[in-house]
């Protein structure tokens, strides 16, 4: 069972036989080491069609009540039916929303580098678009 959520509004269910929470064609991308994308067409009668917006809503996709995907619509068009046709990037792609400074970086691990990258980020942006360092397996021998 698939669901799709936009700021915690369901706009699709896979389940329910409402019109008014269905998409078109959704389509979700995953990849490793991408944002992954989500592609659907939100219809006129669809129950979130006034409360989607563009860079600001949160979309979600869950199967089976477990979150999958998350990320924010970066590209809308809308048809000659007045069905808008969204675009979706992951949530990596809070990444490009900011620039890091002009620095060197000399005597530091894989994983103190990347905590240095993920701080300058985080200072930038607004709670829901912050990150944490998970695990690093990488080990570079020049450090």
């Amino acid at each position: 069972m698939y669901e799709v959520y936009s700021d915690g509004t369901c706009i699709h269910s896979d389940v329910t036989p409402l019109t008014n929470c269905k998409l078109l064609s959704p389509k979700l991308v995953l990849q490793d080491n991408t944002a992954g994308t989500f592609t659907a067409i939100l219809p006129q009668q669809n129950i979130g069609c006034g409360h989607v917006h563009r860079l600001t809503s949160e979309i979600s996709i869950l199967r089976d009540g477990r979150e999958i995907w998350s990320g924010r619509i970066i590209d809308e068009q809308v048809d000659f039916w007045n069905r808008r046709h969204l675009t979706c990037e992951g949530e990596l792609g809070y990444l490009n929303d900011t620039t890091q400074p002009p620095a060197e970086y000399h005597d530091y691990t894989v994983r103190q580098f990347l905590e240095v990258l993920i701080a300058e980020h985080n200072r930038k942006v607004t709670a829901e678009k912050r990150f944490t360092v998970g695990v690093v397996t990488v080990h570079d021998t020049n450090d």
